[in-house]
């Protein structure tokens, strides 16, 4: 019976690994590494406080980027790997890179005018570096939307090629620049290395493109979607970086902010195998929408998949977080590892429940994935409230687990009436 279970298991290791997992999972470790990851090597450079502000920066740049892409990666990867747009997917990647240059422009404008007011924190150094650190966003949202279409084509090895080779030649400038300039050299290496990604990434799509401009031209079959991704997508990351933006204004040590600040690059890193499911199974997804069996039967083999997986991470780092954490960081960082363990929980519980999101995209049925962000929005800002105002940093952990179980019983309990009524309206 066990012999035959590992036998299902290493078939289904072997069938992700065909369609580009294990690549997909490197270079996104590699991006990961460097855009939060760095931060580990550099943490002997740049103080707990420092940690603390740059973390709490990139939640920021993390939540308007979404609102300056206009949910259009969420689009591309719909609609490029749709059969029906055939030739045109290269033309509707042009527009949607042109339309979010607007956006881009103005989130960048208003983040500086707050800065300027000191209204983006309490901090008045985290005001005064956000005016540099804010001009990541427009190189970001083109980078996503060009490595979005590769998947879409399902360039797995691609992708995972030309997303290793950027981030490594960045790694060591990221280093240098934080020694020598500090919290200033972090930002400043940062913005160089998301200029030389997308301006590689560009060089690499553009002679697919015709000349001449057409906004309009997919603007409706692309806001069909991309309306519900934004709006879902920027509840989900407030939700995930709830407790950091409380923080920034609840609590005044910014030191404690930079330890628990490590413990959510440590659960960023274990993120890496859900992401990494989820950017690869959309495709399939959206491929299989027709077939309800099939379609079904692919769901609940990778989610389970996928729980045993997480599981067997999350009961691994339980163990050897503490010897890492002592070992690297010594006794500075040491309430990291108190932070890092209670938040294993919420990897896990997210984990389970994960992967019902990209297959609601594949069929289209974005709405419930914005309801159910929704609830997650008005639950995080309310329990990290009354949890960190009352627990303090501890509190902003308790609120993170809480908030990822009561989203996992609601996906739990109605993911098959969803697919269910989805099929049946549609007569599949």
């Amino acid at each position: 019976m066990i012999k035959e279970k590992l036998r299902i298991i290493f078939l289904h290791l072997k069938d992700i690994s065909y369609k580009g997992f294990f690549y997909l999972l490197s270079a996104n470790f590699l991006i990961t590494f460097l855009s939060f990851g760095s931060q580990l090597l550099v943490v002997k450079i740049l103080s707990p406080a420092d940690l603390g502000r740059i973390k709490t920066m990139q939640s920021i740049i993390s939540l308007v980027s979404i609102f300056a892409g206009l949910g259009l990666n969420t689009a591309v990867l719909k609609n490029c790997s749709d059969l029906k747009i055939g030739k045109d997917d290269i033309e509707l990647l042009k527009n949607s890179i042109i339309i979010t240059l607007i956006p881009s422009s103005i989130i960048i404008l208003i983040v500086y005018i707050l800065s300027f007011y000191n209204l983006i924190s309490p901090d008045n150094i985290i005001n005064k570096t956000m005016r540099l650190y804010v001009f990541l966003i427009p190189t970001s949202v083109i980078s996503t939307l060009i490595l979005t279409y590769y998947q879409a084509k399902k360039k797995i090895k691609k992708v995972s090629y030309i997303q290793s080779i950027i981030k490594i030649s960045g790694m060591l400038l990221i280093v240098l620049m934080s020694y020598y300039l500090s919290l200033y050299g972090f930002i400043y290496a940062n913005l160089i290395v998301g200029l030389l990604s997308v301006s590689i990434l560009y060089l690499m799509i553009r002679p697919g493109f015709k000349k001449g401009i057409e906004l309009l031209k997919y603007w409706k079959i692309n806001f069909q979607i991309s309306k519900w991704s934004m709006l879902n997508n920027g509840l989900g990351t407030f939700q995930n970086y709830a407790d950091l933006y409380v923080m920034n204004y609840f609590l005044t040590d910014r030191s404690e902010i930079g330890i628990y600040s490590l413990a959510k690059i440590f659960i960023l890193g274990l993120s890496l195998v859900t992401t990494t499911v989820q950017n690869i199974s959309t495709p399939y997804f959206s491929e299989k929408s027709e077939n309800k069996i099939e379609y079904k039967r692919v769901l609940f083999k990778y989610q389970k998949l996928l729980l045993l997986i997480t599981g067997i991470l999350a009961i691994s780092a339980w163990f050897i977080s503490p010897l890492f954490i002592r070992l690297i960081f010594g006794d500075e960082y040491i309430n990291s590892i108190i932070y890092f363990r209670l938040l294993l929980f919420k990897y896990f519980l997210w984990s389970g429940y994960s992967l019902y999101g990209s297959a609601l995209i594949g069929i289209g049925e974005l709405k419930y994935n914005f309801i159910y962000s929704f609830i997650g929005f008005i639950s995080s800002l309310t329990l990290s409230v009354i949890f960190i105002e009352r627990f303090q940093v501890k509190g902003a952990a308790y609120a993170q687990i809480v908030v990822a179980l009561i989203i996992f019983a609601i996906y739990n309990f109605t993911i098959n009436k969803i697919i269910k009524n989805h099929f049946k309206n549609n007569k599949n």
